[in-house]
Formats: C-alpha cells, structure tokens, sequence
C-alpha cells in the first residue's frame, strides 16, 4: 500500500499528468479548454519549491517505527538516488529508502509541460480549498484545487484506487515559492466507493545553505485494521561543496 502511495504522491504534488474525486467519467462530453484554467495550474506549477543545481547530501537517519528506534545513514545523489543503510528489517529499510527517495523526487525540477485545463464550475470560485481545475485528455481523471498560486487538492483514480491528496499547509521559502508541509492522502476503493486509508503526513524543513532540506518526515497511516505511525529524522546533514 505505501508503495502506490508514495507513487501516487509524487505524480500528484510533482505535477506530472493524476477521493472525494472531482473529474470527467466515461461517457461524459469534455469539455473545452479554457485559457485562464490551464494558466492557473502552470503558475501553481512554477510556484512550487525545487532544488535548483542539485548537489545531493548525507545525514544520519533515526526511523522511530511505533515506538522503537532504528539507526542508519543515506546517501542522495545529486540526481535523487537515495542509498540507505538502517539497522532494521527488510520491510521497514525498504519503506524508508522509498520515503526518502520520494521527498527528494518532489523537490527536483521537473520537465515543464503545457497542461489544457478546464474550470469544472465557473460559479464555483470561493471554495476553502480553492478553484476547482480539471485537466483534458488525461487517462487518470485529474483535477486539481488552486488557492493563491497553490496547488492544495490533486483528485485521481486509477484502476485500483481512488484517491485525493490535501495540502493544508506550505511553507514560503527565502527564494518566495511554496514548500508543502503538512497533507493528506485518502484512498477509497473505487468500487464501492468506501475508505481505504487515510495517510497523514507532516515535513519540517531545515535551511542548509541555499538548499531547504528534510528535517522530520512523520507518516501516520490509519486503516480498517488499525494505525501505524513513522518518524524520520535527519541529522548531521552535509552538502557537497559545489564543483
């Protein structure tokens, strides 16, 4: 499961072309681009936060997993390949180079694509989350709510899933672009439509030169079955000195 979460996540907040879910199903006719959706998403795009010439990093890694701490290190390359050394099992080594790798995806530019959006309400221009954007010929159904230049709800479905990610919060960095801090991800089973997971997640940044990088990444996931509650913590961070 966290596998196709930390998947799903990064398409979604990277702004790659992906509940209660808000979006075009078979059948229904498309509607025409509108100039003013497709420039709304693209600025929300080109506000976020990206690590611009990349070094890469190490740290120490703490990974508190319920209650019991493991200890290890990672290595990102200046392309965002995470190696990991943890003292735990396979799952948990697993699950965390996967977290890492993820939180760093997110942060590394991406290729710039014009997106055809549309507005899925005119009239709906107050809602708490932002206007609601649906983007055209896109296979997985993709909407997305924008609220000053933030992209804070990304609606997707796919073959198996069903899913919304919330941001509730972003921070602004020194350089004036949106950093999420705080978000959510719900799962629902696309069939009948109940609750698969609720992911929340929570990131404290830390400034280390020209680079804002990961401090605590804390993931509380709750199921039909019980919760489960995770803690990274990076420490001793050291950044390659440009070449």
């Amino acid at each position: 499961m966290r596998t196709t979460l930390s998947f799903c996540l990064l398409l979604a907040l990277a702004g790659s072309a992906r509940g209660q879910f808000i979006g075009t199903v078979a059948g229904d006719s498309k509607p025409a681009e509108d100039p003013a959706a497709t420039k709304l998403l693209a600025e929300a795009r080109a506000a976020r936060a990206v690590w611009k010439n990349f070094p890469g990093f190490k740290a120490d890694v703490a990974v508190n997993h319920n209650g019991a701490v493991h200890k290890g290190s990672a290595l990102v390359s200046d392309t965002g390949k995470v190696a990991l050394t943890l003292e735990a099992g396979e799952e948990l080594q697993k699950w965390t180079r996967r977290e890492i790798s993820s939180l760093v995806a997110h942060r590394l530019p991406g290729e710039t694509l014009k997106t055809p959006c549309a507005f899925l309400d005119p009239k709906d221009q107050h809602h708490p989350l932002g206007r609601a954007v649906q983007v055209l010929n896109d296979e997985l159904h993709s909407s997305y709510r924008i609220r000053d230049r933030q992209i804070i709800e990304v609606n997707r479905t796919t073959k198996d899933s069903r899913f919304t990610i919330t941001v509730l919060e972003n921070i602004v960095t020194s350089e004036k672009q949106f950093l999420p801090s705080s978000y959510v991800f719900d799962s629902w089973d696309p069939k009948t439509g109940q609750l698969v997971s609720a992911v929340a997640e929570l990131v404290t940044w830390q400034r280390i030169g020209s680079l804002d990088l990961p401090a605590t990444l804390l993931i509380v996931t709750t199921t039909a079955t019980g919760r489960d509650s995770r803690l990274i913590t990076f420490s001793n961070i050291v950044v390659p000195s440009p070449r």
